[in-house]
């Protein structure tokens, strides 16, 4: 039997990008961070890793946190730099 485990690594940053989106698309529409476990719930996921199926890993949650937060200086940046009329 094949094992999860096994494949994880190849959609680490897949999975990475996808917790940022969700991450994201949340906090634009109601300025608020989701949890892990709720993450994981919007992608159909677990966050047993134990479960035999495809997980969230918490890893994987934290990288995405970190993308979004490079994503809002960014926007702050660019928000300030941008003359207002």
């Amino acid at each position: 039997m094949v094992t999860v485990d096994r494949y994880h690594d190849q959609w680490k940053f897949v999975t990475q990008r996808l917790v940022f989106v969700v991450s994201f698309t949340e906090f634009l529409l109601s300025s608020r961070l989701l949890a892990w476990e709720q993450v994981a719930a919007r992608l159909s996921l677990t966050t047993d890793r134990s479960s035999g199926s495809f997980y969230l890993d918490l890893e994987d949650y934290l990288h995405g946190l970190v993308s979004l937060s490079n994503e809002l200086v960014s926007a702050s940046d660019h928000d300030h730099s941008v003359p207002q009329p």
